[in-house]
């Protein structure tokens, strides 16, 4: 499976492409504001983009949505053919993402009716079990201002990767750890001389223990407000643009 990162950047940070990244060229997580420059930058097309998972309603998640469906509206009414995309949201996504795409665009504009016609919604629900990506996904909560689920996906031979949005330390991070997938991606966003950080901290994986190079776990640290680099050299921080294979087991 293939990783394709398109930004790392946090909500507030400086000057660095937003968290999202492609599964397979046909997978996006997360929609942040800036998604068609760092579509386009990677040489990635909208169109060919098949789901689309988003794991919080806050703009830096969700913004782009307005866009990249003005943008598969006007391919596929450019060729004739529907693009039917299927969408991971929580609960409140289906009607807010339909709200600011008729903010963005107006009501009366075609695109939102292509998007009613085109887009399949599926509310993400704690301890859920859906296909995503070809594989089985099994659906988690993590501890954030707005409800925000992370996914992790599975083969016959278990766990493969798993995806940690935003979050403070919980338990549903230390449980995808002691599920050893192969590789993690997770919100790092954490500054470490912060005295109430929103988000983890690299130093919090190290002090609760499950954080050691026996671990058999490649750890991506993403969602960051500057570039960084890992204090334990455990971690490799996501870059745009950065290609990370991913062994599935089969």
């Amino acid at each position: 499976m293939k990783i394709t990162v398109l930004g790392n950047g946090a909500a507030l940070n400086e000057g660095l492409a937003y968290n999202a990244f492609l599964i397979d060229d046909t997978v996006l997580v997360e929609c942040p504001p800036d998604i068609i420059a760092s579509l386009y930058r990677e040489n990635k097309t909208p169109s060919s983009i098949k789901e689309i998972y988003i794991s919080h309603l806050h703009a830096d998640h969700s913004f782009g949505f307005p866009f990249l469906i003005l943008r598969m509206f006007y391919e596929s009414e450019k060729t004739g053919t529907p693009l039917p995309v299927k969408v991971f949201v929580p609960e409140e996504g289906p009607r807010y993402l339909a709200d600011i795409l008729e903010k963005a665009f107006s009501r009366i504009h075609p695109c939102n009716q292509w998007a009613a016609d085109n887009c399949e919604f599926v509310v993400l629900h704690e301890s859920m079990n859906t296909g995503l990506a070809g594989y089985n996904a099994s659906i988690f909560r993590t501890e954030h201002y707005e409800e925000t689920r992370g996914f992790m996906l599975h083969t016959g031979a278990g766990p493969f990767f798993a995806y940690v949005p935003d979050t403070k330390w919980c338990e549903a991070v230390k449980d995808v750890f002691l599920k050893k997938p192969g590789a993690i991606m997770i919100d790092l966003g954490g500054e470490e001389d912060e005295p109430d950080p929103i988000h983890l901290r690299e130093s919090e994986l190290i002090t609760n223990g499950i954080l050691s190079e026996n671990t058999g776990v490649m750890v991506y640290g993403t969602h960051v407000m500057r570039k960084k680099k890992s204090i334990t050299g455990l971690i490799q921080y996501v870059r745009a643009g950065m290609e990370i294979m991913i062994d599935t087991g089969e």
